[in-house]
Formats: structure tokens, C-alpha cells, sequence
């Protein structure tokens, strides 16, 4: 309907309507060209917009009501917003974002890029209109809200900064248990390795007999200047204590980030100036989200078989760096190495 139909907002019109530059030999004009904000000013206008249910129809009316009461704005300014506006929807359901490159694309503005004092996106966040989310390179319309968010997120980025990381991690995620999977398939016995999070040269109980978890895994996390990080070290291990397996990544530098990025988030959405802003705390709730998101995603990287060294503590002994759990494994077959193997789930 848009492409083909005969309403004043669609394809049709405007190649009816808009008059081609005259061609000179000694100049080079651009052609016309049918924008995003044409997009919008058609399935606003007419009501068309179907699909991707409730929260996307309710997200439409946010940014259409945003946009009508915004009054005021140059031809330049409500161009750029309606483009930011489509990309904000599409996106939904997608992966276009209205990031300041394709921005420049989709307004041909090669202005954009150099973000001038007086460019019509600056003065866009300036009214209020739109925010720039940088933990996702997007430019959102904003419902507009008291909390200065950069600010704030600032300010908590500061708090947790010096914060050492291990208690950070421990604070923020929850770390669930791992099985040892090749020792558990060739022993029909499952073996289960408790987790947490630990500094380099820490002091750390073994698990004792009763303890539930066969073992304990701890995920090391050294310093970005720390070339070769101290182990951590069991203080008198009792002779039937239960392994303790060290990880110490190659490389931590993004799961730091990630991580601190994390906390910063959630100590801004406990502010006592958020816990009565609804539109702040729908931002920062979806700004933690991804970040949440980003940090799995760094411990996965950071802790990769592949990517550590691995030490069982007791007794001290280099393990083999390997896929999956097979370090874990490698350190119950030393320990267990005397289980008898009984197939019969109900005794084991």
C-alpha cells in the first residue's frame, strides 16, 4: 500500500509531487530521495501499523504522542526524529538500530558523523526529544523524565569503581553449580562442583565430607596487571577433604567491564531519585538487561576451557586445559580415584 497505493504519504505521491534538480554539466545535484520519515508520517498517520503486539502498538503511541506535543522543532529536527522514531520500532523485532551511522545513511547527512554543537541531533537531546543509549550505540525518543540518567550512571560507575572484583561478581551473579561430565559418564556417579568467585592468593576451605557438592571450582580473577597471579591457597587440607579446582583466565579486561558496568546499572536503578520515575526505571531496567546479557557472555569468554590455566589445589597439580568440563573431570578422577563403579542409580 505504501510502495503502490494512492495516499498523499505514499511512494506514489511523492514521485508525482516532488520535482526532480534540474542536470547541469558543471554541477552534481542529488536526487530526491523517499526517507524513514516518510515511513512514519504514513503508517502513523493512517493508522496502519499492524503486528508485533501489544507492547510494540503501545510502543507506537509512546513515540507518536512524544512526537506530536514536541512543538517547536525545525524541519531538520522532526526529519531526524521521525527516521529515529522508525528504527526504534523496526528494532524491536530486528537488528536496525538507530546508531549514528545509519543515521548518516538513512538522512544522507554527512554532518552526522562530525556531531557539531548545533547539529539537529545534539539539539534533539538537548529538548529532551531523544537519548543517546551508549551501552547499544542507539538513539532512542524519550518519554522524558526528571532523573538526569547520565549523570546518575556516572556517578555510580564512580562508586563501584575501585570495588575489588571478586566481591562485585559475587554480588551481582549467581553462580549455579557444574558437573564434572566425562568422571560422571565413566563412573555412573554424578559429580557436582560447587562455584564462586575468588581473588588470587585468597585463603579457601576445601569442601568437607558432608558437604553436598563434590567439589569446589573457584573462578579466579586476577588483576589486568597481574602477569602471573599467586594461587589460591587451602590452610591445613584435611585428608578426606573434597577437591578444589582453581580457573585463572588469560584475560580479564571484559569481564571486568562488563561486570562493573552491571553493578553501576543496578546501584542507579535503587536510587532513591529513580524509585518514583517510571520512565527512568523502565530505561535503566532495559540498559541492565543488556548488560546482564553482556556479562554472561564475558564469563563464558573469560572461563573458556580453552582460555585458562587450571591448578587442582589438593594435591597442587596442573591440570589439562581442555573443552568443556574436562579439567573438572581430570581433578575427580584423581581424587576419586578409588570410587567403585555401582550402576544402579538409586544407591548412587
Amino acid at each position: 500500500s505504501f510502495l503502490a497505493g494512492n495516499d498523499p504519504s505514499g511512494a506514489q505521491a511523492f514521485l508525482e509531487n516532488t520535482p526532480q534538480p534540474a542536470a547541469t554539466k558543471s554541477t552534481t545535484t542529488a536526487l530526491p530521495s523517499l526517507g524513514l520519515d516518510c515511513l512514519y508520517d504514513y503508517f502513523v498517520t493512517n493508522a496502519t501499523f499492524v503486528g508485533g503486539g501489544a507492547s510494540t502498538a503501545a510502543r507506537w503511541a509512546e513515540i507518536s504522542l512524544r512526537l506530536r506535543d514536541a512543538h517547536g522543532l525545525t524541519p531538520e529536527q522532526l526529519r531526524l526524529a521521525k527516521s529515529i522514531a522508525v528504527l526504534n520500532l523496526v528494532g524491536t523485532d530486528g537488528t536496525a538500530r538507530a546508531s549514528a551511522d545509519v543515521l548518516h545513511y538513512a538522512i544522507n547527512d554527512t554532518g552526522l558523523k562530525k556531531r557539531t554543537k548545533d547539529h539537529p541531533l545534539n539539539e534533539l537531546e538537548t529538548l529532551g526529544i531523544v537519548t543517546y543509549r551508549e551501552f547499544a550505540d542507539e538513539y532512542r525518543i524519550w518519554q522524558g523524565t526528571d532523573v538526569d540518567i547520565a549523570n546518575l550512571t556516572h556517578t555510580t560507575r564512580e562508586l563501584v569503581s575501585q570495588r575489588p572484583l571478586p566481591d562485585l561478581l559475587s554480588d551481582i551473579h549467581e553462580l549455579t553449580p557444574v558437573v564434572a561430565a566425562g568422571h560422571s559418564a565413566r563412573h555412573n556417579l554424578l559429580r557436582v562442583f560447587g562455584r564462586r568467585f575468588a581473588a588470587p592468593g585468597d585463603s579457601v576451605e576445601a569442601p568437607d565430607t558432608f558437604d553436598q557438592a563434590d567439589g569446589l571450582l573457584l573462578l579466579v580473577t586476577p588483576s589486568q596487571q597481574d602477569n602471573k597471579p599467586a594461587l589460591p591457597t587451602i590452610p591445613e587440607p584435611l585428608p578426606n577433604s573434597k577437591p578444589v579446582v582453581a580457573a585463572i583466565p588469560h584475560d580479564i579486561s571484559q569481564l571486568d567491564q562488563a561486570a562493573r558496568e552491571v553493578a553501576a546499572l543496578d546501584a542507579a536503578l535503587r536510587h532513591e531519585s529513580v524509585s518514583d520515575d517510571w520512565v527512568a526505571q523502565r530505561e535503566l531496567t532495559e540498559r541492565l538487561s543488556m548488560a546482564r546479557l553482556r556479562l554472561d557472555h564475558a564469563l563464558i569468554e573469560a572461563y573458556n576451557s580453552d582460555d585458562c590455566s587450571w591448578h587442582l589445589l589438593n594435591p597442587l597439580t596442573t591440570l589439562e586445559s581442555r573443552r568443556g568440563s574436562a579439567p573438572l573431570s581430570e581433578a575427580a578422577d584423581i581424587t576419586y580415584s578409588h570410587t567403585p563403579t555401582i550402576r544402579n542409580e538409586t544407591i548412587n
